[in-house]
């Protein structure tokens, strides 16, 4: 027993008695304490577009990214972002034809990326007259560098369908938004003109600022076949309206009227019809609207609108009346659309 007593050292039994008090004290606090983590509820940041509701939405996250890069642009933190290839479509988001409001198309650093944005635009399409066809909104595409741009944001104007006039009578029938004219519409029962689809640079269209335009259809006129012109593409001319119908319009010029108190086209907005026994066509939207037609007993067609391409715009393309979408059967034209692809 006393060789035992012997091994037994006291500073031992004093570590093992802190060890153990240590011990059930840490462990309480332990069991309260905040656990930290890099998983969390709150979303990690990101870059979003805000297209329409309607819209594919567009969302970019920062950092490097995975997917079907073509090209890589510096990152922070020392990362680079990739080139994701995608696309999004914009459709006219108005509660009518006739009202509606800007959209905006943001250029990530993913999108800066892929080096050039592809678009297509369709424009809105002409309403009915009686007996009458609105005409087409026009087709366009192209191309836009990213380096070109001195912005990130675009405006997007989609083209409303212009009013039908088969049953309204001596009320005019209202243009599509943005810039179609109105119907004659005092007897006769005359279309509304088609609006136009621009793409500006930056958050206003002005001449400065459009990059791509696809015109209107005309309204059709208030008489038997006397249709509406087809809207514009790429850098081409409206179509005049049929029988005594508004001028299509140009790339320098509204279209001319056709005639009596029948209105000229102008800078993206169409002219209205003439008020007659039959009235005339609304002119449709575009780069310049076209004209609208004249009021006579045989009252005709609004001009369709002139597309448009800015010079940074590459690969620029058309078809005048490509929407088909002019209004028919005494039914309103159809809305225009965008589509943007990187």
């Amino acid at each position: 027993m006393g060789n035992f007593m012997k091994k037994i050292n006291l500073n031992h039994i004093i570590e093992g008695f802190l060890a153990i008090s240590t011990f059930e004290i840490m462990y309480p606090i332990l069991t309260h304490a905040a656990v930290f983590s890099n998983i969390g509820t709150t979303p990690t940041p990101m870059i979003s577009n805000t297209p329409p509701s309607s819209a594919t939405p567009v969302t970019i996250f920062g950092g490097t990214l995975n997917g079907g890069a073509s090209s890589v642009v510096s990152g922070g933190g020392n990362g680079s972002i990739n080139c994701i290839h995608s696309s999004t479509t914009y459709y006219y988001d108005g509660q009518s034809s006739t009202s509606s409001s800007p959209q905006y198309f943001y250029i990530t650093p993913s999108i800066t990326a892929c080096g050039s944005i592809s678009f297509i635009l369709f424009g809105g399409g002409g309403g009915a007259g009686w007996n009458s066809y609105g005409g087409a909104g026009g087709l366009t595409t192209g191309v836009i560098p990213i380096s070109s741009l001195n912005t990130n944001i675009l405006t997007i104007m989609i083209g409303g369908g212009g009013v039908n006039g088969a049953y309204i009578q001596q009320s005019p029938a209202p243009g599509g938004w943005y810039g179609g004219g109105t119907g004659g519409g005092c007897y006769g029962d005359s279309g509304g003109g088609g609006g136009g689809t621009f793409v500006c640079s930056g958050t206003q269209c002005s001449q400065s600022t459009m990059l791509l335009a696809a015109g209107g259809g005309g309204g059709g006129g208030g008489w038997y076949n006397y249709n509406g012109g087809n809207g514009g593409g790429g850098n081409e001319n409206g179509d005049n309206g049929l029988g005594n119908g508004g001028g299509g319009g140009t790339l320098t010029s509204g279209g001319a009227s056709g005639g009596g108190n029948s209105g000229a086209g102008s800078f993206m907005q169409g002219g209205k019809g003439g008020c007659g026994n039959n009235g005339g066509g609304g002119g449709g939207s575009g780069w310049y609207g076209g004209g609208g037609g004249y009021q006579t007993n045989d009252g005709g067609g609004g001009g369709g609108g002139s597309g448009y391409c800015a010079s940074i715009v590459q690969n620029c393309s058309g078809v005048v009346g490509g929407a088909n979408n002019g209004g028919s059967s005494s039914s309103n034209g159809g809305n225009g659309e965008v589509i943007i692809s990187w």
